[in-house]
């Protein structure tokens, strides 16, 4: 009889401190870490480069407190003339790579650490990663949280010669970085078909952001207000700002034409200094400490009407997670199959689409069934047994 394969000893590399939860990578980061601790059959040595943003103050569970680097990324201005000079994408030298290899192997060497697998979460680590899998002799495994490549080409908007060799030298340096790990896991079935279309000679799989159920199922959230709306999301980044605003001017009278009474709470970093927002009827400004989930909880649905970005809201499978469907736009719900969402591109049929759900009789069943497809889909513990089959089969025998 063949002994039993030892259990991979893997290196975590996450570019943030996830614990704060403060953004969709982060929930998707530590969520997962979570899932691993609870299934506990893998060596993890956990470690973040950067710390939290000020103010916040992480609280991780006992067993993943991991290794906070405190490094930061180079300017920005930097990172894009290093990208034109090796003709790369910016997010590829977004850090001073060297210097984080040094101090990533100084942290796993002080702990007697012996990785026999390299785990690295977004695009701007996994030159980092691939310089430590070299010096270890292990292979590396990428999750990919998003297409960067996609997302820039819709950011950037140059016209002609200019955009195309950009669009082109990001694309090509993604995915590279795909064809030099072991394995590329893609958060949508979207990304997915983008990595095998672009490097159809790497090894790519898919598996959805991951989250903790646990976690969900201990919201109340309280009663379900008849007719409230939430939004969540910084208006910090560019495409929340924008396709609020855009519901706010075109959606929100159209909705409140058909339905006086609706009422739209958002919570959102800067949503006090916009102006735009301030004393429109039925629309309420949430305190910074409120909580998002109780806040899905307690509502008939979530909006999500993004006009411009990429990649996966991780806001729209927790609102469903607690019971509450969304209306989004096609970017927004872009890289989602699950059930509960309505898509509406159009002010007037996004603003139906809304009524639609306030005016139906409330169905706890179906809030019940919501929760259920997300769990098929997102367990994170169901993702931990997955992901370590896929350390298992890349990890040197």
């Amino acid at each position: 009889m063949a002994p039993a394969q030892r259990p991979p000893e893997v290196l975590f590399l996450a570019p943030v401190e996830p614990w704060c939860r403060e953004n969709g990578s982060s929930v998707v980061i530590a969520d997962q870490l979570e899932g691993l601790l609870a299934r506990g059959t893998v060596r993890l040595l956990p470690i973040f480069l950067r710390r939290p943003p000020e103010g916040l103050v992480p609280v991780p569970p006992e067993g993943l407190d991991g290794v906070q680097l405190g490094l930061e990324g180079v300017p920005r201005w930097l990172s894009v003339a290093k990208a034109l000079l090796f003709r790369t994408t910016p997010l590829r030298v977004r850090f001073d790579n060297a210097a984080a290899v040094a101090s990533v192997d100084a942290a796993v060497r002080e702990r007697n650490f012996h990785p026999t697998v390299v785990h690295v979460e977004h695009l701007p680590l996994v030159d980092i990663a691939l310089a430590l899998g070299r010096r270890y002799g292990a292979p590396v495994v990428y999750r990919s949280h998003n297409i960067e490549a996609v997302l820039l080409g819709r950011r950037a908007g140059l016209p002609g010669p200019l955009g195309a060799m950009l669009r082109r030298t990001a694309d090509r340096s993604e995915a590279d970085a795909m064809r030099a790990c072991a394995m590329t896991l893609c958060i949508s079935d979207v990304d997915l078909a983008w990595a095998r279309k672009h490097a159809p000679d790497a090894r790519s799989e898919l598996m959805p952001c991951s989250l903790l159920m646990s976690r969900y199922d201990r919201v109340s959230g309280g009663a379900v207000a008849a007719k409230q709306l939430a939004f969540v999301g910084g208006l910090d980044w560019a495409p929340n700002e924008v396709g609020l605003r855009w519901f706010v001017d075109e959606v929100w009278p159209r909705l409140r034409a058909v339905v006086p009474d609706a009422t739209l709470a958002v919570l959102a970093r800067g949503a006090a200094q916009r102006e735009w927002l301030q004393g429109k009827p039925g629309i309420e400004l949430l305190p910074p400490e409120a909580q998002a989930l109780d806040l899905f909880a307690s509502s008939r649905l979530s909006i999500a009407p993004l006009l411009q970005g990429g990649g996966v809201r991780i806001k729209i499978p927790e609102s469903l997670a607690v019971g509450c469907p969304v209306v989004a736009t096609s970017i927004g719900a872009e890289g989602h199959d699950l059930p509960g969402i309505l898509r509406a591109d159009e002010p007037r049929r996004f603003a139906e689409a809304c009524a639609s759900i306030l005016t139906a009789a409330p169905d706890p069943l179906a809030r019940r069934e919501l929760r259920d497809a997300v769990e098929a889909r997102h367990g994170a513990t169901v993702h931990a047994d997955r992901l370590q089959d896929i350390w298992n089969s890349v990890a040197p025998q």
